[in-house]
């Protein structure tokens, strides 16, 4: 059986409803392409809230979204919000390689990634895996770019994709749409287009 690991989000998959199609298939509210699923699509055992080092941001276009969509840089000053899900390593495998839109690698080396802390998959947008903390004997895992905040200019994401990580943030910290927006709109990209009382009105 694959171990266990605890991906750790910070984008859209805070959203439960969004993850579910990466793993049992489908498309995503707000997107227009579907998901495979992956070769398990069992639910998460659990999720729980984190905190994560550094900077949630936005940048570059993705057809799925109409906008940008969210990277971390961890070695940004700071924290960020996001939610922990209890996957397998082959599921984990499976959620990275869709977001590249590429073949699953088989299962992920999980011991690879904690001993280098960061470990390049690919230098696609999502390819590089990164070792952010353990928490009850699991490893936090999450995949961002191999760039960093600074290195591109950020971009303004849509509604749709805003609603999810509202949504999500929601779910796994009890925040209410006010704390949401407000955290969001301070995300370098995002009030390239929204501001706090826009954005909470195209959310509501």
């Amino acid at each position: 059986m694959s171990e266990r690991v605890l991906y750790a989000c910070y984008g859209s998959n805070l959203a439960a409803a969004r993850l579910r199609c990466y793993l049992e298939g489908g498309t995503p509210a707000g997107g227009v392409r579907p998901n495979p699923g992956c070769r398990d699509p069992s639910p998460p055992r659990r999720s729980v809230p984190v905190w994560l080092p550094g900077q949630t941001w936005f940048t570059r276009y993705a057809e799925q979204w109409g906008g940008a969509v969210a990277f971390l840089d961890p070695d940004a000053p700071g924290t960020s919000p996001g939610r922990a899900y209890d996957l397998s390593a082959e599921q984990l495998a499976d959620v990275i390689a869709q977001e590249g839109r590429r073949p699953p690698p088989g299962t992920l080396d999980v011991a690879a990634v904690v001993d280098a802390g960061r470990l390049a998959l690919d230098d696609g947008w999502y390819g590089t895996c990164v070792h952010v903390g353990d928490l009850d004997g699991l490893p936090l895992i999450t995949f961002t770019a191999p760039w960093h905040l600074g290195d591109i200019e950020p971009a303004a994401p849509s509604a749709s994709y805003l609603r999810l990580i509202a949504d999500g943030l929601e779910e796994a910290h009890g925040w209410d749409r006010q704390a949401s927006v407000r955290h969001l709109v301070s995300c370098p990209g995002v009030s390239l287009r929204w501001s706090v009382d826009s954005l909470r009105a195209a959310l509501a």
